[in-house]
């Protein structure tokens, strides 16, 4: 592993001077790429130590979360197998609608030829025989 990153930084520092030019190279511009390299490898050493820091704090605190997680969808797959019971909102039987004219306060609806999938006028919600919630 070190020399993987001995040659990393290796690799850094002669693409920089390259970008210079070797003619063109003095030791500023060398220590100033070494400075640039060694930057990189330090702040990715630091984030591998802080996952590092952050698995072993929080490691079996989400272990164990993880464990009461499974062990709640294991209790709710049980329950999910039978079937839910709901009382309906209908009655059993359904009374006749009373038989008779409209009272005079309904206005027979008129429709227009249907422009797009929408009714230009008329009456919003329909008059069939029965309960409407």
């Amino acid at each position: 592993m070190v020399y993987g990153v001995l040659y990393v930084v290796f690799e850094m520092v002669r693409h920089q001077l390259e970008l210079i030019g070797w003619e063109r190279v003095t030791p500023l511009h060398v220590a100033s790429a070494l400075v640039d390299a060694l930057l990189a490898i330090v702040l990715a050493i630091g984030a591998v130590v802080a996952f590092d820091v952050g698995r072993r704090r929080w490691g079996p605190a989400l272990r164990a979360w993880q464990e009461r997680q499974l062990r709640l969808a294991a209790e709710n797959a049980r329950f999910d197998e039978e079937p839910i019971p709901v009382q309906s909102w209908r009655p059993q039987h359904e009374e006749p609608a009373l038989a008779g004219p409209r009272p005079s306060t309904y206005a027979e609806p008129t429709y227009a030829a249907s422009t797009y999938g929408s009714r230009s006028r008329g009456r919003r919600y329909t008059e069939d025989p029965g309960r409407q919630l």
